[in-house]
């Protein structure tokens, strides 16, 4: 999962992510065009079950989720569904 330059942080991540993300529901979101889009692809191969999500949005890049960009990226419509279903 880890880029080569990732490092020790990379090696870190890959031992939290069955931690941190195997309980409840995970919905994990990333940009088609992000650099990072290969941290939650390789999370969503790591949880196991059927409680995760993994959403990438076409010609989103990373900082277009944070602002939703130009093209008003942010998928506010899938967001209130996940917590709607998830928090219920």
């Amino acid at each position: 999962m880890a880029a080569p330059r990732a490092g020790r942080r990379a090696q870190l991540w890959d031992k939290a992510i069955p931690t941190v993300c195997g309980f409840g529901r995970n919905l994990l979101i990333h940009g088609e065009n992000a650099h990072s889009r290969y941290f939650s692809e390789g999370a969503f191969e790591m949880l196991k079950g059927n409680n995760k999500e993994l959403m990438i949005i076409p010609g989103a890049n990373h900082c277009d989720l944070y602002d939703g960009g130009e093209g008003d990226y942010i998928p506010f419509n899938k967001l209130q569904e996940f917590f709607a279903r998830s928090l219920a």
